[in-house]
């Protein structure tokens, strides 16, 4: 569980339990523990790296954005943070709204990552692209494979070599039709359009005509 949703649930015991301290953010100076009102008290300890973190006003924090804000330990002026976005929310932005105004509706988008995990990583960001330009539907046909949901109008990328189709590692392309009894999909590939997200690792034999870099500090030990 992450330190923010570890702090509200801290606050949400407390403000449950009638007898419990009027303060919730009271430490011990030498512990850094919540101070105990009883012996079934849930304890919680604050990282050493979120000393800084104004408790209150983490807790008080409207949406993921203003969350963030508090964590942070220092906020760049151009942050999306100070117009209540996340990084994720401003990729979504992007690639729904603001590239198809400026560069029209048939621009193709290809959004790059250099992670698989995480919010900013590749499985997440096609998650979230999916429920934003193509959501489930009565009609609109769909399949899940693990925690996977593969849907008729999806973008997918061909990861094996497969050379009687002559279909190869890389190649992207649509769900054309799914087939639940048989547990299938049938798919139409073409080098000029890629899925939502994919690896940087996959894109250097592609050239982008308009790159618009959209840099995660977390991704800066990577190499370029």
């Amino acid at each position: 569980m992450s330190f923010i949703a570890r702090t509200k649930q801290h606050v949400q015991t407390i403000e449950q339990r009638e007898e419990a301290s009027a303060d919730p953010f009271a430490f011990d100076a030498d512990s850094l523990n919540p101070l105990e009102t009883s012996s079934s008290y849930q304890s919680y300890e604050l990282p050493e790296q979120f000393n800084h973190v104004n408790l209150q006003a983490l807790a008080t924090a409207e949406g993921p954005a203003g969350e963030l804000a508090v964590v942070a330990k220092k906020v760049h002026p151009w942050s999306s943070l100070y117009y209540g976005m996340t990084a994720v929310d401003v990729v979504q932005r992007l690639y729904t709204e603001w590239i198809p105004k400026y560069c029209g509706p048939n621009c193709e988008i290809q959004v790059l990552s250099p992670m698989i995990r995480g919010s900013l990583g590749t499985a997440s960001l096609n998650k979230t692209l999916q429920q934003a330009v193509n959501p489930g539907q009565a009609g609109r046909a769909e399949i899940m494979v693990g925690e996977k949901i593969f849907r008729v109008g999806d973008r997918v990328i061909h990861r094996r070599n497969n050379y009687d189709l002559g279909v190869f590692n890389g190649d992207i392309g649509r769900i054309t039709a799914v087939n639940n009894e048989a547990m299938t999909c049938g798919s139409a590939f073409s080098r000029t359009s890629g899925r939502w997200t994919i690896s940087a690792n996959r894109s250097p034999s592609w050239n982008w005509p308009m790159p618009s870099p959209f840099i995660n500090p977390r991704a800066r030990n990577l190499r370029s």
